[in-house]
């Protein structure tokens, strides 16, 4: 059985494109099932369109999920 580790900090902020890397690895390793994870083009034009719709997950300053989010111009 693995030994669980101690959180010691969990933070909620804006993603940044520089979080892409461990993102990526965290959502490959959270759907082994179904092995799908956003593009990094992907992740950059929601960063480009809406920034702070788009929210890091780190702990112990590692990104461990997000959640992601589109605007819709409802008119």
């Amino acid at each position: 059985m693995k030994e669980k580790k101690k959180i010691k900090k969990v933070k909620v902020r804006n993603l940044i494109i520089n979080d892409y890397l461990e993102l990526k690895e965290s959502m490959i390793k959270s759907y082994q099932d179904f092995p799908a994870y956003w593009k990094e083009s992907q992740i950059e034009i929601l960063l480009n369109k809406f920034p702070e719709g788009q929210i890091a997950v780190v702990v112990d300053g590692i990104v461990v999920g997000c959640a992601l989010s589109i605007r819709i111009n409802e008119e």
